[in-house]
């Protein structure tokens, strides 16, 4: 009896915590609000004005490259994994083109007091975990020890999207010079089939 009894005390337990536990669920997708939205705020944690700037930013972004950058800044709990949470908002969202993989996720949990960038299989080369981990600890961290969420977000997306654009840039030159080079190639061809055929 007294077994039966502890048993039934564990899963009240257990049932009473899960109704309590932060889950994915919890956070809402910015694109239910609009098309142009990459940014989480539910909790408040950054301003209007941010909000605002990152979402022109990332917007531009998308545009220009079809890369699809979300960010997630939320209170979570002091378990909260910010790595674990990114792998479960990625797949929930579906972040970035589909056969691509080309998505990045950047996640703050404030209560757990983690910061996390994940990124595609598409951008992985582009964005590299070692390049990722450089921007959070040198972009980010230094402001949010100080509090200073806006501006740690702002930076270290900022010096996300100036990483891809530039790689953006230097593909678009070299399929511009292997363009030119081709259409030289074939001119050239021509000119000598037309003088010797």
């Amino acid at each position: 009896m007294r077994k039966l009894v502890l048993f039934l005390l564990f899963v009240c337990c257990c049932q009473f915590n899960s109704l309590f536990a932060f889950s994915v669920e919890q956070i809402v997708n910015p694109k239910t609000s609009c098309a142009n939205c990459y940014v989480a705020n539910q909790d408040g944690i950054l301003s209007n004005n941010t909000v605002n700037t990152l979402n022109l930013l990332l917007d531009s972004l998308n545009q220009r490259t079809g890369i699809e950058v979300a960010v997630v800044a939320i209170e979570g709990e002091e378990t909260t994994s910010a790595r674990d949470l990114s792998m479960e908002l990625f797949d929930a969202w579906k972040i970035g083109k589909k056969g691509e993989d080309n998505g990045i996720i950047v996640i703050l949990t404030k209560t757990s007091r983690e910061v996390f960038i994940r990124t595609g299989y598409g951008v992985e080369g582009i964005l590299t975990d070692a390049l990722s981990t450089r921007i959070v600890n040198n972009y980010m961290i230094p402001y949010f020890k100080e509090g200073k969420w806006d501006e740690g977000f702002l930076s270290g997306v900022s010096q996300i999207v100036r990483t891809l654009e530039k790689s953006y840039e230097n593909n678009s030159k070299s399929y511009e010079n292997k363009t030119k080079n081709y259409f030289i190639f074939s001119l050239f061809y021509l000119i000598i089939s037309l003088i010797y055929f």
